[in-house]
């Protein structure tokens, strides 16, 4: 890897990438590079925030020597930008596995955040990386973003060390993540966030729901406009939800039927709150079903009045019956929806043009899309053009985008027709993409589908899906 600057060497430069072996910064050489020319007379007065790409050593490394050569690097970064107020550190893995961190790396580390009053650390997963960072002098992290792998424990630690500034929480995990510990130090005193305004988590749950722990009077996420939870809500009140219901903007939850229950109890969403909810991605829906909810269509409907407002939504996990769509346009949930994502709902042509007419603010629909559909009465499939145009055209003046996803045939001949068709009763569908699939084969379809007879009186308007 090349050691130096990912930016050209300008002094009216506001941001600084620095790609660095960590082996040249220990043995001297980073810092005779930056030492001498072109580096030698660089000034970057105007770099406000650096980003380091550190490629990562293997095994410890120590010694008076190396420890000073480390600190010398830093202070002559500092001269070379010394109004810098934002540091993020991102290790990078490219030696090999790496299994444990070097006291000289946590002093490293700790030494380049100190240059700056906002730093951020973005760690590797484990085995590549450290994981059990000593960052103790560290005190005034804005974001954390972590992939660990069974021990998680040293990130948490380093977020109640900076509860008070982080602005932002990422963990990640394909083992056991012990949510609650986040907000429950190991006095047992609770820990507050005051500006955080985004919190992503993933893992696993090691306790039972009749175990889930309350706490009463926390209020710990009173800022938080991002919240994103893959893995099981492990509180058994609303903790996480407390004092943000002005602020939050984006909401991505795994919907136990625990976590049903608990909403419900609590209140959470009511028809007024959550006025700045634009985003709602919800799943696990269908995993409810019978244990809370009578029918699909109930569950449905509950997911649908989280923050009805708001414009953007999806729903994914569901197996949901022929009897949902018809109830969908009832659902005052939907009325605002701009972005749709129904993921593993099925809808054939019908339900889409449903859909779309019930939602005059639709831009964007995803869903699995499974064909026409039954024919009506006394209509062909040659006819189908004239139908849909004297049935349901105009409609959807919103409508822009259709997502198709699978299963798909191998020449995409249903779905190219489907897409024509649509197109004939919203004037202003322009746009159809493939969740997976050859685009220029799925293309070629539709540029063969217009040239038939049933399609061909009206190629001015759907060659823009070809075009």
């Amino acid at each position: 890897m090349n050691n130096g600057l990912g930016y050209p060497t300008h002094h009216l430069a506001k941001t600084l990438d620095i790609e660095i072996d960590e082996e040249s910064i220990y043995s001297g050489e980073a810092l005779n590079m930056f030492s001498r020319a072109p580096y030698d007379s660089c000034a970057f007065p105007l770099v406000r925030r650096i980003v380091f790409l550190i490629a990562l050593a293997d095994g410890f490394r120590e010694g008076t020597e190396i420890a000073n050569n480390a600190a010398a690097f830093v202070q002559r970064i500092k001269q070379m930008a010394p109004n810098v107020d934002d540091i993020w550190v991102r290790p990078l893995d490219c030696n090999g596995p790496r299994y444990k961190a070097s006291y000289i790396y946590d002093s490293l580390v700790s030494q380049l955040f100190q240059l700056a009053g906002r730093v951020q650390y973005s760690e590797i997963s484990e085995p590549l990386g450290p994981v059990n960072l000593d960052l103790v002098g560290i005190s005034n992290l804005v974001h954390i973003q972590c992939t660990v792998g069974q021990n998680g424990k040293s990130v948490i630690m380093l977020a109640h060390q900076n509860s008070t500034t982080l602005e932002s929480l990422t963990i990640d995990t394909c083992h056991i993540l012990d949510v609650p510990s986040i907000i429950w130090d190991e006095h047992g005193d609770y820990v507050t966030y005051p500006h955080l305004h985004t919190l992503k988590l993933s893992g696993y749950s090691s306790y039972d729901e009749d175990m889930y722990p309350v706490f009463t009077g926390a209020v710990p996420f009173p800022s938080l406009r991002c919240l994103k939870l893959e893995c099981e809500y492990t509180f058994g009140d609303d903790v996480f939800f407390r004092s943000n219901t002005a602020t939050l903007v984006s909401l991505d939850l795994y919907l136990s039927s625990s976590t049903i229950t608990m909403l419900r109890k609590f209140g959470v969403f009511t028809p007024t709150s959550h006025p700045e909810l634009r985003y709602v991605k919800l799943w696990g829906v269908d995993q409810c079903v019978p244990d809370i909810f009578a029918t699909e269509v109930e569950a449905f409907n509950f997911a649908m009045g989280i923050g009805p407002t708001a414009p953007m939504r999806d729903i994914s996990g569901q197996q949901a019956g022929a009897e949902l769509i018809p109830m969908l346009p009832q659902l005052d949930g939907l009325g605002s929806i701009q972005y749709l994502s129904l993921n593993d709902i099925p809808l054939n042509l019908w339900d889409a043009l449903t859909l779309i007419k019930a939602l005059p603010m639709m831009t964007d629909l995803s869903a699995m899309f499974v064909g026409v559909g039954p024919l009506h009465d006394g209509v062909t499939l040659d006819e189908l053009p004239a139908y849909v145009i004297s049935t349901y055209a105009p409609m959807g003046r919103q409508f822009r985008c259709w997502r198709l996803d699978g299963p798909w045939t191998t020449a995409f001949t249903v779905e190219a027709r489907c897409v024509l068709l649509l197109a004939l009763a919203c004037p202003n569908f322009t746009f159809a993409t493939l969740a997976y699939g050859n685009r220029k084969m799925f293309e070629k379809q539709l540029e063969n589908d217009i040239a038939l007879d049933m399609f061909k009186p009206y190629a001015p308007r759907l060659q823009c899906f070809v075009s």
